[in-house]
């Protein structure tokens, strides 16, 4: 058995969640710094965002930078007067709570308000859960987009017309539309304020790089069908040949290397290798080494699989138990990275560390 250890400066703008729904985390005295740790400088969530078992007058204010989730929204068992995630764009349901809802809210005792200012629309489904008798908020869903109303406008600001996040004029419910004069989404009744048709959630203008969320792909900032191609066709020679521009799928995200702990596949970004494949290492001409998935010669079997061990907790987060079975806890190697604890759990000593472990 051989094992490489990576332990790299994680990319900040992409972060991803344990799915671990409505369950109790296993220390609520440092579940909020596990958040905080997780959440901090992310814009882009990779799986779920699930706020969960908060109480007191806990700094949330970590949680602004959020623009976009790719799974679902869940709210749940919190205590605190205010979530505020101001700058959320599009949750775009790739995966849903309880197999129905892109943003539940559930239970929530002493939550006051839910700030979501920068929601317009578009999720990937009209299923909204709202169990809340203490937000000023009242759903009907049509069409793909969520209107928020004040229960008869009382605790609105008089500019948000009934539509509001909050009580102050900041806190209106801004709707893109759908009817539109001849496209899918508009910011207004004119020709003009017609968004580009690769925009999901509104825009500022008609140019897809004004798109405030995209439908597809965000490339730099432009919004695409899909991401540049690893080959591009030459009509001089009538070839094939490598892009210089390719970039790689991650999410809705184009990238030009996958970030740290994801494997480079032909067009996309992998935490596991498809079968009949198995992980490499290639050295950059700069010196850096990037992992990649390269289809086997033969019986990937015979030559031995790889299983990544992936050590992203952070603090003191604490686990029960490894994916792998092949190494045993008290391996040496595991005792370079974790605190065995009186209750038997492990408590990871040094984070954002990445086994790689070959048998």
């Amino acid at each position: 058995m051989s094992v490489k250890r990576f332990c790299r400066t994680p990319i900040k703008r992409f972060c991803q969640m344990a799915y671990m729904k409505l369950a109790l985390p296993s220390s609520l005295e440092n579940h909020y710094e596990t958040l905080r740790l997780l959440y901090t400088d992310c814009q882009v969530v990779h799986g779920n965002l699930e706020i969960t078992h908060l109480s007191g007058n806990p700094d949330l204010s970590f949680l602004q930078g959020i623009v976009e989730v790719q799974g679902y929204v869940l709210v749940a068992h919190v205590s605190v007067k205010l979530v505020p995630l101001d700058n959320l764009r599009i949750i775009r349901g790739s995966q849903l709570y309880s197999s129905n809802y892109s943003l539940a809210v559930l239970d929530n005792q002493g939550l006051e308000t839910l700030r979501l200012r920068s929601l317009k629309g578009q999720l990937k489904y009209k299923h909204v859960c709202v169990s809340c008798s203490e937000l000023r908020a009242q759903i009907s869903a049509v069409a793909c987009f969520f209107l928020f109303f004040s229960a008869s406008g009382a605790n609105c600001h008089p500019a948000c017309e009934n539509r509001c996040w909050g009580e102050t004029e900041q806190d209106c419910q801004t709707l893109t539309r759908i009817i539109c004069s001849g496209c899918q989404r508009c910011k207004g009744r004119l020709l003009s304020d017609c968004c580009h048709k690769q925009c999901a959630a509104g825009c500022t203008g008609p140019k897809d790089s004004d798109c405030l969320a995209c439908r597809h792909f965000n490339d730099s900032g432009l919004c695409k069908e899909a991401c540049p191609p690893a080959t591009i066709y030459d009509t001089v020679i009538f070839q094939s040949k490598p892009n210089p521009d390719k970039r790689f799928s991650f999410g809705a995200t184009c990238v030009k290397k996958c970030p740290y702990n994801y494997l480079a596949m032909e067009v996309a970004c992998t935490l596991n290798c498809p079968q009949n494949s198995k992980e490499v290492i290639v050295k950059q001409p700069d010196g850096t080494e990037t992992q990649k998935c390269e289809k086997c010669e033969g019986d990937c079997a015979k030559g031995g699989t790889q299983m990544r061990l992936l050590l992203t907790f952070i603090g003191n987060f604490t686990i029960r138990s490894f994916l792998y079975p092949g190494l045993k806890m008290g391996h040496k190697l595991f005792m370079d990275f974790i605190n065995i604890l009186s209750d038997g759990s492990t408590q990871i000593r040094k984070k954002m560390c990445q086994l790689v472990v070959t048998s």
